[in-house]
């Protein structure tokens, strides 16, 4: 009977710290779930926030009021959308450097601004060119398809246009580092063969022949120095391109960031302006970018 009694005992305490476990985990499970709930809606309240600073910022490049018009040369702005701080930029699209028109010499000066050796910087222009264009006449530094193959790539230049600038990464001798210095100065929207340099980045005014960083300093600090509307200053002055300005067809990348508990949410969002006062503007390309 004692050991009877014995048994029970032990049964009984084993059922128990099953009984246990099984609770701390249900409770476990639990607070991870909350905490998955209450991440995936403070993610959704940020994505919610983006939307909402990307159409404020098209009123704002949209108002036909000179004073009222957000600048379009990159420069950021603060803005709160129901008590939440949120940083927005706009830039011109017209002043990247577009990856489809862009000629060998502008290419070799931007893989050299973005921080290649001038030899790298020969070759990766020439494999950029030999990626947007047909056939399988090979430049001298530059890379087709068997060289790709021969290098042990799974796949070849594409042989036309670029499609996006993250296309670029695929070329050959692009790396990481170099990607993300031309992230922000290179676009395929544009759709001309020079850039815009009343809007332009300083690293983008750097690709211009000639252009050294004391005189894009100093130019810049000119161009900032027009007042807006003035009249005299050419369609843009102060980064604020001029009411008068037709702006159906032009392209902008409005760059959020939205701040969270747990770091940041950063997105940038592509758009072209259609003219259209029902329809104001078409989304082109929304990326995560690299940096």
């Amino acid at each position: 009977m004692e050991q009877q009694r014995g048994l029970a005992l032990v049964t009984v305490l084993w059922s128990l710290l099953v009984l246990a476990a099984i609770a701390a985990a249900m409770l476990s499970t639990g607070r991870v779930s909350s905490n998955l709930a209450a991440g995936g809606l403070a993610r959704a309240k940020a994505e919610a926030l983006v939307e909402a600073a990307v159409n404020r910022a098209v009123l704002g490049l949209i108002d036909p009021r000179a004073d009222h018009r957000w600048r379009v040369d990159g420069v950021p702005r603060d803005a709160v959308f129901k008590e939440q701080p949120v940083s927005v930029a706009v830039q011109d699209e017209y002043g990247k450097i577009d990856l489809n028109l862009v000629d060998r010499e502008a290419l070799v000066r931007m893989f050299v601004v973005a921080g290649a050796g001038e030899e790298k910087a020969e070759s990766l222009a020439d494999a950029t060119l030999d990626w947007r264009e047909s056939g399988d006449l090979r430049r001298l530094h530059g890379a087709k398809s068997d060289d790709y193959r021969k290098a042990g790539y799974d796949y070849g230049p594409r042989g036309g246009p670029f499609q996006t600038i993250g296309e670029l990464k695929l070329v050959m001798g692009m790396d990481a580092m170099l990607f993300r210095n031309l992230e922000p100065i290179v676009t395929v929207y544009s759709r001309r063969p020079s850039l815009n340099g009343q809007t332009a980045s300083r690293a983008a005014l750097l690709t211009i022949a000639g252009m050294d960083g004391p005189h894009a300093d100093a130019f810049i600090q000119a161009r900032n120095s027009a007042e807006p509307g003035s009249g005299g200053q050419g369609p843009i002055a102060g980064g604020v391109i001029d009411p008068s300005v037709q702006l159906a067809g032009w392209p902008f990348t409005i760059r959020v960031e939205v701040p969270m508990e747990a770091g940041r949410l950063l997105r940038e969002v592509t758009i072209r302006l259609t003219g259209d006062k029902d329809r104001p503007f078409w989304v082109l390309a929304t990326r995560l970018p690299d940096r």
